[in-house]
Order: C-alpha cells, then sequence, then structure tokens
C-alpha cells in the first residue's frame, strides 16, 4: 500500500511546541510506514507546463493563448509573495484552475479571463481587508505591469457583482471621494486620481449628490471646488463636466450655513474656473450668499 504524506500537514494536526511536533513527527511516520520516499517539488518548467495544460482543458473554448501565459505570470508573481517561491502542488493548481471555472460561468468572457485569475487569487486578502482594496500598493507592482492599469475596475465587477464597471468602482471609491470632498482633503484626491476610472466616478458622485447638497450642505459644494481646483492644477486632467455641476448649481443656493477661510477659498475657486459669459452672473450671487451669511474666525477688528 503506497500513502502519500506531507510533512507540513502532519504538523499542522497537533498543536504542541514546533520542536517538539517534529520529533512526534518523525516518531510517527517511523513507526507507521517501514519505507519512506522522497518527492521533489516539480520544477519551474514542469507546473508551468501543467498549468497551462489544464487552463487549455478547462476552457476548450478560450483560445487566446496568451492570456494564459498572463495567468501563469499573475500566479507565479502572487505564490513568490505569498509562499516565499514555495511551489504549487498539483492539488493547488486544480483548486485555482476551478475557482477561475466558477466565476467563469457565471460572467464568461464579459471580463478578461487574467482578471478572474487575478480576482480569484486576491478575493481573500479583499474581504479581509476591504478599505485596502483600491489603495496603490494592495496588488503587486509587477501584476500591474503584466495586466496593465484598468484591472480594479474588473475586480471592483466581480467583488460587487454588479454592472458596469464604472458602478462598481463608484461603491469602490465613491465613499472616499465624498469625505475628500467632505473634509476639503487634497492629498487623499489627489490619491485617488491616480485610480483607473477616477473622473467617471467623482462626475457621477457630484452628479447624483450636488441636489441634496444644494439643499441641505450647500459648503460640500465649496469644499469640492477647493479641492478639485487643487487636482487640476497639480495633474492637469481635464474636470470641465464636474466644474459645470458645481458652476449649474452655485447660483440655486440660496444659502450658506457660514462664511469661513475654507469656504471663502471654495467660492473663490468657483470664480476661477468660471467662463467669461457665466463668470458675472456667478461673482453676483456669490457676492448676495456673502452679504446673508455670517463670518466666522474674524475678529472685530478683522483680523483673523
Amino acid at each position: 500500500m503506497l500513502v502519500p504524506f506531507d510533512h507540513s500537514a502532519l504538523r499542522r494536526l497537533w498543536n504542541v511546541e514546533r520542536n517538539s511536533t517534529a520529533d512526534f513527527i518523525n516518531v510517527f511516520v517511523d513507526k507507521t510506514f517501514q519505507i519512506k520516499f522522497h518527492v521533489s517539488p516539480p520544477v519551474l518548467s514542469d507546473w508551468k507546463d501543467f498549468l497551462i495544460e489544464h487552463l487549455t482543458e478547462a476552457f476548450p473554448n478560450h483560445t487566446t493563448i496568451e492570456d494564459y501565459d498572463k495567468i501563469y505570470s499573475l500566479y507565479r508573481i502572487y505564490r513568490s509573495v505569498k509562499y516565499k517561491d514555495r511551489p504549487p502542488t498539483p492539488r493547488d493548481i486544480k483548486v485555482f484552475i476551478n475557482q477561475i471555472g466558477a466565476y467563469h460561468r457565471i460572467w464568461g468572457d464579459s471580463i478578461l479571463l487574467y482578471y478572474q485569475a487575478l480576482y480569484v487569487l486576491y478575493k481573500i486578502d479583499i474581504h479581509s481587508n476591504f478599505e485596502a482594496f483600491s489603495k496603490p500598493d494592495f496588488i503587486d507592482q509587477r501584476i500591474k505591469n503584466t495586466i496593465g492599469d484598468d484591472f480594479l475596475r474588473w475586480m471592483a465587477v466581480l467583488h460587487f457583482n454588479v454592472e458596469p464597471p464604472n458602478k462598481a468602482l463608484q461603491i469602490l471609491i465613491g465613499k472616499d471621494i465624498e469625505d475628500a470632498f467632505r473634509n476639503r482633503d487634497q492629498n487623499i484626491l489627489r490619491t485617488l486620481s491616480n485610480t483607473p476610472g477616477f473622473l467617471v466616478v467623482c462626475e457621477q458622485m457630484v452628479e447624483e449628490n450636488i441636489n441634496e447638497w444644494i439643499k441641505t450642505e450647500p459648503e460640500i459644494i465649496t469644499s469640492a471646488a477647493y479641492v478639485l481646483e487643487d487636482l487640476s492644477k497639480d495633474t492637469e486632467i481635464s474636470l470641465t463636466n464636474i466644474w459645470n455641476h458645481i458652476h449649474n448649481a452655485i447660483p440655486r443656493v440660496e444659502s450658506l450655513p457660514k462664511l469661513d477661510e475654507a469656504i471663502g477659498n471654495g467660492l473663490a475657486a468657483i470664480m476661477k474656473a468660471s467662463e467669461s459669459e457665466e463668470y458675472e452672473m456667478i461673482a453676483s450671487h456669490i457676492i448676495q450668499l456673502i452679504s446673508k451669511t455670517e463670518i466666522t474666525g474674524v475678529k472685530q477688528d478683522g483680523t483673523k
């Protein structure tokens, strides 16, 4: 009778000190099996062929061989970080492919196969640390170099199980964008601007919330203008549609809760970003808002 076993798996069966565990396992194996053979782990080229062969078998209608090479690269890089270059077992590879197959049954080829593979690799990390999902260093840079910068939107689709990709991305970073507006946090918004699809999500965030902001929190509009002015200046990205929403909203603001330096900076940013034909109208309305708003943070003699 042949009995395959793994020393590391046996070690996990007993909860004792590490050195004691090693001695215990050796005694157990020596008493149980008269002859033992050591099977060397597969070399790199062998398990690559094994992976691609089983990918081809699992997805017979998928003819893009380059995708299989990318999946191999993703798997190799991920394991080099997670398992310190310990080669995968055939069972590891089969489980990995089966998990890809589960997502492929749902999404088919509407999402690139290597994006589905990437999500399989990182899904446990994503579930356990959701807030880190959109952080720049969440995915190994070598993986980004392999598959490009658009992966985040599709991983969000897989994670939230929603379409289209921009809607999934809005769920992912929309709250962070709104918080950056509320807190006038230019650094956070600048970091988020590196996320593929940021401008689309930012525009959706403003478009969907601005009517409510006009009624209940008009200071968020001025805060958004303040942080967006800095972003546009530093990154030279186009924010035309977002500014249009802000400029169309300002004349509908009836009052401000207060007038401090931060809100004043936001109002100034709105005026600076105004087109010449609308500047006079926007400036006139801002002057009216200022005239009927209590100024805070200024002493009676006019100093801060």
